[in-house]
């Protein structure tokens, strides 16, 4: 079978109320020369069945024979499964948009990057309360002013799209216990480090619902608002351009913030700059020597490697 020119990669475990949609929104993509690798850790729910039922020889499921209890397992079994020439990936519980592919292809060869890295359209928990009013509330995330990688920005990986020779030079996520910071963010800044090109795209090409935030999620196997959000913005467009112009009007309103802090026309006090400045060298120091800026941060509330991530999946039980 001739390989596809994209390969994506969904780590998943026992949430298939959640994958329907996930791959319902690759399924929908209008760029159509990929292929979806679906890794279950080691599911036992209808997840197999889940994936079947769309019929598509594009998609395949593996089921890891036993429990990791994390992405970085999956998400490795899927890098090596997989036959693209560039590479991505879509957690179970986000969604890309009609162009996230093509978009990003586009920007891949046009800035000539390694490694792309889409705004998105972040879902907040207020939506749970909009969704009876047919309302969408989202902001803007993942952006990076000119373009630059900053480490300290989170960049959800389904954002993410690379050259394969990228993900080659940096290797496997590391799993939870070896990392302070989350484990996708670890592989970013290794990424950074060894010169992989980074480009920051302000084009918004994905929605996360980050199910981690939302108290007792896991214990449900329903989410209106995945329905609402699959629904509304990414099968149809109804609200889709509310979505987008929210998110538009969110980086507005920071850029603003930001620009009236370096003109100083801000009311930040100066010792509030002196403190920025100082945690701006500090930062900048830890990762010339190889450390994760955001590492010191993450130690004092969570003082050994792996708590981090478990203190957000305790939220959402």
């Amino acid at each position: 079978m001739k390989a596809p020119l994209v390969s994506i990669v969904t780590a998943t475990y026992n949430a298939s109320h959640l994958l329907r949609h996930a791959i319902g929104s690759v399924v929908l993509q209008d760029f159509d020369d990929w292929e979806l690798i679906v890794v279950g850790d080691c599911c036992t729910d209808d997840t197999e069945a889940c994936v079947a039922a769309f019929g598509d020889e594009r998609i395949r499921f593996l089921n890891l024979s036993s429990n990791s209890g994390q992405q970085a397992a999956p998400n490795n079994r899927g890098v090596e499964e997989s036959r693209g020439r560039y590479l991505c990936f879509l957690n179970q519980d986000d969604l890309f948009l009609p162009n996230h592919l093509s978009s990003n292809l586009a920007r891949l060869q046009e800035t000539g990057a390694d490694l792309v890295l889409s705004a998105y359209a972040d879902i907040q928990v207020e939506q749970q309360r909009a969704i009876g009013a047919g309302e969408i509330v989202a902001k803007g995330a993942g952006h990076s002013p000119g373009g630059r990688f900053d480490p300290r920005t989170f960049h959800v990986a389904s954002s993410w799209f690379m050259r394969r020779e990228a993900a080659e030079r940096v290797g496997p996520w590391r799993l939870e216990c070896e990392t302070w910071v989350t484990p996708s963010q670890d592989w970013l800044f290794r990424a950074w480090r060894r010169g992989v090109r980074i480009h920051c795209s302000e084009f918004v090409s994905m929605v996360a619902i980050f199910t981690s935030r939302r108290p007792g999620f896991s214990r449900r196997r329903t989410s209106p608002e995945h329905d609402f959000v699959f629904r509304e913005v990414v099968a149809g467009d109804r609200l889709r351009a509310a979505a987008l112009e929210s998110v538009a009007s969110w980086i507005s309103r920071r850029e603003n913030l930001r620009n009236d802090k370096g003109s100083g026309k801000g009311k930040s006090k100066p010792i509030k700059r002196i403190r920025k400045w100082t945690r701006q060298r500090v930062d900048a120091g830890l990762a010339r020597l190889g450390v994760h800026p955001n590492t010191p941060r993450v130690m004092r509330a969570h003082p050994r490697r792996g708590a981090y991530i478990e203190s957000l999946k305790k939220l959402s039980r």
